[in-house]
């Protein structure tokens, strides 16, 4: 092989791996000012995680602070595809509520959010099978996946759900390597 000829090879293989990388870049919007995009949908995080674990006799995701906690994850722990799955995710979803109700998430009565949550649950469903895991690999987990994935850590994470959803143990004494369970009893905070 000439020198002409591998410097040709050479510049093709950079030009098209630096283009594929620009297509890549494009594609999941890596660019995107995801920081100030979170923070200024708090609200609307809040209420849609108050969805997924509402107030009942024990405290709720909203009151947990979940929505606060994603965000901390999203800004500082996912890859840059988990969060453009999920600005993705928020956007179609505040798109929805106005095509399908006429009113923004924050407007729409529990029913219509439910109705909204089911619909990207649904939509968002992870196929099983090598498809599934090759879909996830490439493009990410999809957005109602990592919000029920982010919502319940965060609840569990937090005081009030660790207090009061789980049995939780603040010192424990001694270690007890089986411990019995009783049909209807909280699984434990403090593993």
């Amino acid at each position: 092989m000439n020198r002409r000829r591998a410097l040709k090879i050479g510049g093709v293989a950079c030009f098209s791996g630096l283009f594929s990388y620009s297509i890549y870049k494009a594609v999941f919007e890596l660019d995107h000012p995801y920081k100030e995009y979170f923070s200024e949908h708090k609200v609307l995080l809040a209420e849609v995680v108050d969805c997924i674990i509402p107030e009942t006799q024990t405290a709720g995701a909203k009151a947990a602070g979940v929505h606060i906690f994603i965000i901390g994850v999203l800004e500082n722990c996912s890859s840059a595809i988990e969060r453009s799955n999920f600005y993705k995710g928020l956007e179609s979803l505040k798109k929805y509520s106005l095509n399908k109700y006429g009113a923004s998430f924050m407007n729409c009565n529990e029913k219509q959010r439910n109705e909204i949550i089911i619909y990207f649950e649904n939509k968002g469903e992870i196929r099983a099978g090598i498809a599934g895991k090759i879909r996830k690999k490439i493009l990410g987990e999809p957005f109602f996946s990592l919000l029920k994935r982010y919502t319940i850590d965060g609840y569990c994470n937090s005081y009030l759900g660790a207090s009061s959803n789980l049995k939780y143990d603040k010192i424990p004494q001694t270690y007890e390597p089986c411990i019995s369970y009783r049909q209807g009893e909280p699984s434990w905070a403090t593993k």
